[in-house]
């Protein structure tokens, strides 16, 4: 390719929206990066592949720099299992409030602004909801990842049901029509489960009022009974964990509803068997090999090095309470 052999008239293969506010260089390097991954998808070799987008986003980033294409606006937007490549120019900035929540996506964390979005109380997952096209009552699009995912479920969502006035996460021109109205029909589906908002364990369909009651073990789905609220299924989900007889770190993280019986015991705990593959029987604690000790760490964030196992876990359950998190053993508020 020959930057100098393109006319600055030159038509563009690319579609219109890549070429508002833009120069034809601009454009025209546009629709060159797009060709490139195509090429990129098509040929196999991951290796092969990861080097050669480095290589094309270096070049593609210091040409655009010298259009006036701000690169904080390029993004890849996840549509119809493939990446979509969009580009805004710096004569057409987003709005305040999308540059807060773009920025906040950039570095990896969940700003408090997201529309529509919340965490799971018990899987840790985040969920979007929107109302219902029909009946206005909230409705869950599902569990996501991470919180942009969600987010960006639920703008096209919203622009399906509210139209493009509609207030969104994300600027609405990086949405296709057709996955917006894709996102609208999955809505619609009689079918299509939707997860409680507070219980782990229970969802429910369009098509029938009554909660299902379902429990995964080993990877595997197993559909419990039918329930006539929301509460029943979730107790009916604890009663099939407690059966399940799996290990009591991981009982723990599933229960909707624990009690004492459910943590480990200060005198008996050392009978509880250490899952293969880990190194602790306890919630967020692992041998250290370096250091001969137990590290207890809430997330990604260490507590500490502790001498002995019993130590790392009453450490991980200080620093996990102080954040309203699950504990190994019973908390002194409940003594």
């Amino acid at each position: 390719l020959k930057l100098g052999t393109a006319p600055r008239e030159a038509a563009c293969p690319c579609p219109p929206r890549l070429s508002v506010g833009l120069s034809a260089e601009a454009v025209w390097m546009a629709a060159a990066f797009r060709s490139f991954l195509a090429a990129l998808r098509a040929r196999p070799g991951a290796r092969w592949r990861a080097a050669l987008l480095l290589v094309c986003a270096g070049v593609a980033g210091t040409a655009l720099r010298g259009f006036g294409a701000d690169l904080s606006d390029i993004a890849f937007v996840s549509g119809r299992g493939a990446s979509v490549f969009r580009l805004r120019s710096r004569e057409q900035p987003s709005s305040a409030s999308h540059v807060i929540r773009w920025q906040g996506q950039q570095q990896g964390r969940a700003p408090p602004t997201w529309i529509g979005v919340t965490r799971h109380p018990k899987t840790g997952e985040w969920q979007a909801h929107v109302p219902d096209p029909e009946g206005g009552e909230p409705v869950t699009l599902g569990l996501f990842p991470s919180a942009g995912d969600a987010a960006k479920a639920y703008d096209r969502a919203i622009l399906g049901v509210r139209g493009e006035d509609a207030e969104t996460n994300f600027p609405s021109d990086l949405y296709f029509p057709e996955d917006v109205q894709e996102e609208v029909e999955r809505m619609k589906d009689l079918w299509r489960r939707l997860p409680s908002a507070r219980y782990y364990g229970v969802y429910r369909t369009k098509e029938s009022p009554l909660w299902k009651a379902e429990l995964e073990l080993y990877r595997r789905h197993q559909f419990l009974d039918y329930h006539e609220t929301e509460l029943g299924a979730a107790k009916a989900v604890d009663q099939a964990i407690r059966d399940s007889q799996d290990w009591r770190a991981e009982q723990l993280k599933r229960l909707n509803f624990i009690e004492d019986t459910d943590y480990f015991d200060e005198e008996t705990w050392e009978m509880e068997v250490v899952p293969r593959g880990l190194s602790s029987r306890f919630l967020g604690v692992t041998y250290h090999q370096p250091t001969d000790k137990f590290l207890a760490r809430t997330g990604r964030k260490h507590v500490g090095l502790f001498d002995t196992e019993y130590e790392a876990a009453r450490g991980f359950d200080a620093a996990s309470l102080a954040r309203g998190g699950l504990t190994n053993f019973r908390p002194p508020s409940e003594d």
